[in-house]
């Protein structure tokens, strides 16, 4: 899923489930996820996997 974020979605946020959280204390709990997200093995394959396939596809239409 794909989706711009930005204070307004915090906001929205916020308002939806009280959570009242601040713009800078969104953006540490996002960096903390995606760091996560990045040092796992199954998504960096995934990642590799794809990057490899996007290759072979710019080299095949070359």
């Amino acid at each position: 899923m794909m989706a711009n974020i930005d204070r307004g979605f915090v906001e929205l946020l916020n308002k939806r489930t009280g959570l009242n959280l601040t713009w800078d204390e969104f953006k540490a709990i996002y960096q903390e996820r995606k760091a996560e997200r990045d040092a796992d093995p199954v998504i960096q394959s995934r990642k590799e996997r794809h990057r490899v396939e996007i290759d072979d596809m710019d080299a095949f239409f070359r």
